[in-house]
């Protein structure tokens, strides 16, 4: 996808929708369809299947049955696992404000570490299913 705005980048994506961690749990998803490269495929039946899952997904991900929608006031913050979580943001008008966006990532073993820490400091002797599945 190119776009020529302020800063100009030319970016395409290559990689599966859904991972799975070495046990076959869901580890990341994958939905940037903005920047997905193009399905090649020879087999015709492999690549009209590939494309009924995607638009299957598709509908599901724009179901707004699945939606949060949340407005950030000045001073709050959001965070979540980019990798499992998907997200986007809408469009909105400054008013005569501007915006100020920030990202920040986080290793998710240090964190994954410091939870752990916290956990046990806490008298938690052990580790909630699920809530750090990366193990790709």
């Amino acid at each position: 996808m190119k776009n020529d705005v302020e800063t100009p980048s030319d970016m395409s994506i290559s990689r599966p929708h859904i991972q799975l961690d070495r046990y076959g749990e869901v580890a990341a998803v994958n939905w940037n369809t903005h920047h997905q490269e193009p399905v090649l495929l020879d087999d015709l039946d492999l690549l009209d299947s590939y494309y009924k899952a995607f638009l299957y997904m598709s509908r599901k991900i724009e179901s707004s049955k699945y939606h949060l929608e949340h407005c950030l006031l000045p001073g709050q913050i959001i965070a979540f696992n980019n990798r499992r979580f998907l997200h986007s943001r809408n469009s909105f008008q400054l008013n005569g404000g501007f915006r100020n966006f920030h990202t920040t990532y986080v290793n998710i073993d240090y964190l994954r570490s410091q939870f752990l820490v916290l956990g046990k400091a806490l008298g938690f002797n052990e580790s909630p299913k699920n809530i750090f599945m990366s193990t790709l």
